[in-house]
C-alpha cells in the first residue's frame, strides 16, 4: 500500500482560514448527511468556497475526512502526552486517558460517531491512521509502565482494551447518551483498564500435532 504524503502546512493566514472554514462545514455536512450521500459540493455551499479553493488544500471528500479524524486523533495525543502525571501511578494516568478519550467523544457527539464508524469500515482510508493511533496509545501506556518499572502491557490485550472502548463510544454517541451515561461509562472503562493491568495473560503456543503411532 502506498503511504500517503504528508500534508503541507501553510502559515498564510488567509490559506489558514479557508482551509479552517472548509473542514468546519465539513463537520457540518458529515454529521447531517452521512459520509456516503456527503458530497464535496455540499462542502463548497456550507464553505463559501470556491471549487478551486478546495481542491488546492484536499483532494476529496475521503481526503477531507480522513483530515478531521488526524485531527481529532491529534487533540487526544497531545492531550494525553502534555499531563506528564507527575507523581502518578500507572493506572491514574490510563484513567486519565480514558477520561480524554470520552471526553473528546462527548463533546463531538455525531462527528465522533461518524468517524468511528468510518473508521472502522473495511478499505476506509481512516483504517492506517487508526492503527497508527492505537499503536501510538499502546506505546504510551508501556511508557508510563516502564517508567513505574511495572513490565509492559501484553498488546493483544491492549488492542482488545482500545477496542471495548471504541466500541463503547459508538454505542454512546448512537443512542444519544446523557452526561450521566457518559459518567457511567468513564467508571466502567476505569474498571476494564484497571483489570487489564493487573492481568498478566500467559502466551499460547501452538505444538505440533504428536505423529499418530503406525
Amino acid at each position: 500500500m502506498t503511504q500517503r504524503p504528508a500534508r503541507e502546512r501553510s502559515y498564510d493566514l488567509r490559506e489558514q482560514l479557508a482551509q479552517g472554514a472548509i473542514l468546519a462545514a465539513a463537520i457540518d455536512v458529515f454529521t447531517r448527511l452521512g459520509v456516503a450521500k456527503a458530497r464535496v459540493e455540499d462542502v463548497l455551499v456550507a464553505a463559501g468556497v470556491s471549487r478551486r479553493t478546495f481542491y488546492k488544500r484536499f483532494r476529496s471528500k475521503e481526503d477531507l475526512l480522513l483530515a478531521l479524524y488526524e485531527a481529532a486523533t491529534a487533540q487526544i495525543m497531545a492531550a494525553i502526552r502534555s499531563d506528564d502525571g507527575g507523581s502518578r501511578s500507572p493506572r491514574d494516568a490510563f484513567s486519565r486517558a480514558v477520561d480524554v478519550y470520552l471526553d473528546v467523544v462527548s463533546s463531538n457527539g455525531a462527528l465522533a460517531g461518524v468517524l468511528l464508524s468510518e473508521s472502522l469500515r473495511p478499505g476506509s482510508p481512516l483504517a492506517m491512521v487508526r492503527r497508527r493511533f492505537r499503536d501510538g496509545l499502546i506505546a504510551e501506556a508501556n511508557a508510563a509502565l516502564r517508567e513505574a518499572s511495572i513490565p509492559p502491557m501484553d498488546p493483544t490485550l491492549g488492542l482488545a482494551v482500545l477496542a471495548g472502548i471504541e466500541g463503547l463510544s459508538i454505542e454512546l454517541v448512537e443512542r444519544g447518551a446523557s452526561r450521566a451515561e457518559f459518567a457511567h461509562a468513564r467508571a466502567v472503562a476505569h474498571e476494564l483498564v484497571r483489570c487489564a493491568l493487573d492481568a498478566r495473560p500467559t502466551r499460547v503456543t501452538h505444538s505440533s500435532p504428536r505423529e499418530t503411532p503406525r
